[in-house]
C-alpha cells in the first residue's frame, strides 16, 4: 500500500508544477487584461485542486507507513506472548489417539474437563 501511494506521487506532482505554470501565465494575462476573471478563477480552482491531491497522497503515505509501524509492533507483542505461553496437563503421558474433530467438544476426565475449540485445545 505504502508503495502504490508512492508510486502516485510523481504524476501528482507534476499535475501540480502544471497547474501553478498555469496560474502563473493566467495571472500575467490577467494583470495584462487580456483574459477574464473568470479564466483566472478557473487556474486557480485548478491549482489548488491539484494541490490538495498532492498534499492527500503525502498524507496517505505518512498514514500507511504509521500503519505498517502499528502492525510491525502489533506483531512483536503477539510473538512475546506466544513465546510465554505454557501448555501444561495434569497428567504425564503421550496422547496416542485423539478422535474428534476441529471445533468439536470433548469432555476431559473427572477432574478436569477439557474444550476443544477452533482446532486448540485450552
Amino acid at each position: 500500500m505504502v508503495q502504490n501511494s508512492n508510486a502516485q506521487l510523481p504524476g501528482l506532482k507534476a499535475t501540480m508544477d502544471a497547474a501553478q505554470l498555469q496560474y502563473d501565465r493566467q495571472k500575467t494575462l490577467l494583470e495584462e487584461k487580456v483574459i477574464s476573471q473568470a479564466e483566472f478563477e478557473t487556474a486557480t480552482t485548478s491549482l489548488r485542486t491539484a494541490q490538495a491531491n498532492y498534499n492527500a497522497a503525502l498524507q496517505n503515505v505518512q498514514s500507511s507507513l504509521a500503519s505498517v509501524s502499528s502492525a510491525k509492533a502489533n506483531l512483536a507483542i503477539q510473538a512475546a506472548n506466544v513465546n510465554k505461553t505454557t501448555i501444561s496437563s495434569p497428567f504425564n503421558g503421550v496422547v496416542s489417539l485423539l478422535s474428534v474433530k476441529k471445533g468439536e467438544r470433548v469432555a476431559g476426565n473427572s477432574l478436569r474437563p477439557v474444550q476443544k475449540s477452533c482446532g486448540l485445545l485450552t
